[in-house]
């Protein structure tokens, strides 16, 4: 092996082991940073909860959910708050979004899973469950996607529309809402302080709200 290519290899090997201890560092702040939300807000840990697999199944069967620190809260409606890798069932295995999401349980939801998302212009072309639901403006800036158009249909109301159409005045960012037969799960990888996941407990629990 030439110079050339001892240096290169060098190199390389250098900055594998950054990047490895750069997220080892990482890991351990979210770790400490979850902690703290945990400590000032009561709620208590739940890694590893079997019912939370469960409730997934079922409110977001069409992705792929890999939760890691998990907590639990009671009020106003019982709730997991955890950061997860999350992949759409039809994506390879090399598409994964890290996101912090907020599942509120809810017993009473629609039979079949309803989703609105934050649109990306020329995406909705792409789905084959699209929903036109909601006011023009509602849909420049949400999408809506269900296997039945019907539940969709009821399943986003007036008030939820309202409710999205604060998100976007506010903190807009891109985030998912799923609707299921047991509850209500929002997530999106921008809410990344512990003000923000505050917001979007809240906002879960808005939503659930408004469900029936």
């Amino acid at each position: 092996m030439g110079t050339t290519e001892i240096v290169v290899v060098a190199t390389f090997v250098v900055l594998l082991m950054a990047g490895l201890a750069a997220g080892i560092r990482q890991g351990a702040q979210h770790r400490e940073q979850m902690a703290r939300f945990a400590a000032s807000h009561g709620y208590r840990p739940a890694t590893g909860d079997p019912q939370l697999a469960a409730l997934l199944e079922q409110v977001s069967a069409d992705s792929r959910w890999r939760p890691s620190i998990t907590l639990a809260g009671a009020a106003p409606a019982p709730f997991y708050f955890f950061a997860a890798q999350m992949r759409p069932q039809e994506a390879t295995s090399r598409y994964a979004s890290n996101v912090h999401a907020c599942l509120v349980r809810n017993e009473g939801g629609p039979p079949s899973q309803v989703s609105v998302f934050t649109r990306t212009p020329g995406g909705d072309r792409l789905l084959s469950d699209r929903v036109e639901l909601g006011s023009e403006a509602f849909r420049s800036k949400f999408t809506v996607s269900a296997r039945d158009p019907r539940v969709a249909a009821q399943v986003v109301s007036p008030g939820i529309e309202a409710l999205l159409a604060e998100h976007a005045a506010g903190r807009n960012w891109y985030i998912t809402i799923d609707i299921g037969p047991r509850g209500v799960l929002a997530y999106s990888h921008w809410a990344a302080t512990e003000a923000d996941w505050d917001y979007l407990i809240g906002f879960t629990q808005r939503v659930n709200a408004l469900v029936h």
